[in-house]
């Protein structure tokens, strides 16, 4: 039981920490605006990059919480 709660849990706080260092390290270098991914595709990408992570720890903090209350 315990394991069903505190797996999604961590792996929540992981996406979160990940999607925080590449907002920081990446997104927020004034270098990177300069570069040549600022247009196009792949700068897109990577500036989208940190919500997705974003998202993703909020679907999985969600799903903590509903499916212990589910069985």
């Amino acid at each position: 039981m315990l394991v069903k709660i505190f797996v999604p849990l961590i792996l929540s706080i992981i996406f979160l920490v990940i999607g925080i260092i590449i907002k920081i390290f990446i997104v927020n270098k004034k270098n990177f605006s300069l570069s040549i991914t600022k247009k196009g595709f792949f700068g897109n990408f990577i500036r989208n990059l940190p919500v997705a992570f974003y998202t993703c720890s909020i679907f999985i903090l969600l799903f903590c919480i509903i499916s212990p209350l589910m069985l």
